[in-house]
């Protein structure tokens, strides 16, 4: 689908949107005889300070595919996000959140993210516009690898659909093994630290974005010498926790426009 993408299949890319809706667990209260600092390492999706949090463990693998199908970095990001009322969730994360990224050329990028069961909408899946048309670029869970599609116009369906990628011989995990094990025997060079790392500053834009409830530029997250812990590279066993819980068991949760990460 990149390829076809970039040999103008879908035109000039207007907008892309991504989404990652599905159940997700929260915290409980920490049982008392554990220690709170493993506690914490233990249960890292649920600590900024210990993995980013959830978004920057879940979200991060479509923020990367939407910045490789756009082929550049966004120059800004603002979102909102928050919890349902009455959350029994002690750790620190939202349970929706949705994200806008502008590009330099004034296109957009987006991702809604909303981890409740329920009856509610459940999708996986990102989606390009373009002058052309749309496509498809990843819908997860359906079939052995991933399916990507090109539609007729901009809408999303069956009866629109013109082209959809064959069952995948190798799931994507095996393959990018692959590459790098080929890539080793063979005395290839393979660096990827760059793309990984412009790819964690954009979802560092949304996140801080969303938690912040202020737009935030490429330009500040660089600049950026925010850490939720400074002394994390000292830390041992028998460091106290960086976070403390209420009364009640809960760790502190971002509120926008109170709340700063960079």
């Amino acid at each position: 689908m990149i390829k076809r993408i970039r040999d103008g299949a879908v035109g000039e890319v207007q907008l892309i949107r991504g989404y990652r809706m599905h159940a997700c667990g929260i915290l409980g209260k920490k049982p008392p005889q554990q220690d709170e600092l493993l506690w914490q390492i233990g249960n890292f999706v649920h600590f900024l300070w210990v993995s980013g949090g959830l978004f920057a463990e879940m979200n991060i693998h479509q923020i990367d595919e939407m910045c490789w199908i756009k082929d550049a970095w966004p120059v800004a990001a603002h979102g909102v996000g928050g919890r349902v009322a009455n959350s029994a969730d002690c750790g620190q994360n939202f349970d929706s959140l949705a994200v806008e990224w502008t590009f330099a050329d004034g296109t957009k990028a987006t991702h809604t993210v909303r981890w409740l069961g329920g009856h509610c909408h459940s999708e996986f899946a990102t989606y390009i516009h373009g002058t052309k048309c749309a496509a498809q670029f990843n819908t997860y869970g359906l079939r052995k690898g991933e399916t990507t599609r090109l539609y007729k116009d901009q809408r999303i369906g069956k009866e629109t659909m013109v082209w959809e990628s064959p069952p995948e011989t190798v799931n994507s995990w095996d393959a990018e093994w692959n590459v790098l094990l080929s890539n080793i025997r063979n005395d290839r060079p393979q660096n990827e630290t760059r793309r990984a790392a412009y790819s964690n500053v954009a979802m560092l834009m949304g996140r801080a974005a969303v938690h912040s409830g202020k737009v935030v530029t490429w330009d500040e997250a660089m600049a950026s010498n925010f850490q939720f812990c400074p002394s994390i590279d000292a830390m041992d066993y028998h460091s106290p926790p960086p976070l403390k819980p209420d009364a009640q068991g809960r760790y502190p949760v971002p509120i926008p426009g109170v709340w700063s990460e960079l």
